[in-house]
């Protein structure tokens, strides 16, 4: 394998060496001290997960040229037949194995502890696990076909449309209740309407899917214009050490470093600034028009989503052994979160894990194009009835 991809790769035999590395300790120490926030390893922000869609450094479409070239449909293939001879069921080691290139964080939580509890192998599926924290390189390796499958933001992900390199079949975290405007508590910002007229520096990353939703959905609301804010434009893992240095009065954040700072005493929630009453900030799983389109690809897609349902399930029963089965697999790759499992526990239960699709999603896609079209990122409002698997997603959840 190409070492410049920077993957790992894990196959179902492995499965407690599954764990994604974090540097959640050092990283809420640098940040609560004012470090450098220098991201030089996986850190807090990485735990809680990035911005559901920050900055590609190069778009799907961007990276189809210099990618393999896929077949071209219109269509999704028709509904597979997955029984062997005699009537069987067709096994595991009779379909394509399922690539999923995940990112390093609690966005990929599903699939850890369906992959930690035997779930890929009860619903027969074999699954590889590719780990890679760019989202721009995880497109680039679906697309180029090193992966079959990836999550990205609603909007980020919807670019891959343009030249049918993937079809979404399913959403893996909805953000929004880990997601929220916090401030340095000296401001005496109580509501997201106190910032009007501040010019307060806002940390936040420009383009992501968390800044979009609060410049084009939740500002809006409260008759706020760009002109009352200042963006300070950072990734996630720099935004708290910005506003304890100073340098911005509020940030666009998430768990688990919302409670950190405020159990720290340097930013505190905003209560109307909470994203769940939004719900916008998707993580959409996307896989590859070609997998689809292969032989045995839609049944692996199928029992893989399947799989992730019940995961979901897991985790919502009991967030803290989900936290825990995260936990202890970190101690598995020798690290020892001492004191901060608390902090995993938080953000896993600020998260919302729902594979399911609806008509709640389809409303969600139509404004996230909307703004798409506006910020000139697509052309036109895509056929989601193309490009997203419906019957697919209720044939492996039964429906939201």
């Amino acid at each position: 394998m190409d070492q410049n991809t920077a993957v790992t790769h894990m196959t179902r035999g492995h499965r407690r060496t599954v764990l994604l590395v974090l540097g959640l300790v050092m990283a809420i120490v640098l940040a609560a001290c004012g470090g450098d926030g220098t991201d030089t390893a996986t850190t807090v922000a990485d735990t809680a997960g990035a911005d559901a869609t920050e900055p590609a450094e190069t778009t799907p479409a961007e990276t189809t040229a210099a990618a393999a070239e896929e077949p071209e449909s219109e269509t999704t293939a028709p509904t597979e037949d997955t029984t062997a001879e005699g009537g069987e069921e067709l096994g595991a080691d009779e379909l394509p194995t399922f690539r999923t290139v995940n990112q390093e964080n609690l966005f990929s939580l599903a699939a850890v502890v369906a992959e930690a509890e035997g779930i890929f192998v009860d619903n027969g599926v074999n699954v590889e696990h590719i780990f890679n924290p760019s989202g721009a390189d995880r497109a680039a390796l679906v697309i180029g076909g090193s992966g079959d499958a990836s999550i990205l933001g609603v909007g980020s992900g919807m670019r891959g449309f343009v030249n049918d390199d993937w079809h979404f079949v399913g959403t893996m975290v909805q953000a929004g209740g880990a997601n929220a405007l916090s401030c340095n508590p000296e401001l005496g910002i109580e509501s997201v309407a106190d910032l009007a007229g501040q010019g307060l520096g806002l940390a936040a990353a420009d383009g992501s899917g968390t800044y979009l939703t609060f410049l084009e959905i939740i500002a809006p609301e409260f008759g706020l214009e760009p002109s009352d804010w200042e963006l300070v434009n950072l990734p996630t893992s720099e935004r708290l050490a910005a506003v304890a240095s100073g340098s911005a009065g509020c940030m666009l954040n998430q768990e688990p470093i919302l409670t950190q700072a405020a159990e720290e005493g340097l930013a505190e929630i905003v209560e109307d600034g909470i994203y769940d009453a939004y719900d916008l900030n998707h993580q959409v799983l996307y896989v590859s028009t070609a997998f689809l389109e292969s032989e045995g690809g839609e049944e692996a897609t199928v029992r893989f989503v399947k799989s992730l349902h019940e995961a979901a399930d897991v985790i919502a029963a009991d967030p803290a052994a989900a936290a825990q089965t995260y936990i202890d697999l970190l101690g598995e790759r020798g690290i020892d979160v001492g004191d901060e499992a608390e902090l995993i526990q938080i953000g896993v239960e600020k998260q919302g894990y729902q594979i399911c699709i609806g008509d709640d999603f389809r409303e969600n896609l139509q404004l996230w194009a909307e703004i798409q079209v506006g910020l000139g990122e697509l052309e036109e409002v895509p056929d989601f009835d193309q490009y997203v698997e419906w019957e697919l997603n209720e044939r492996a959840t039964g429906g939201c």
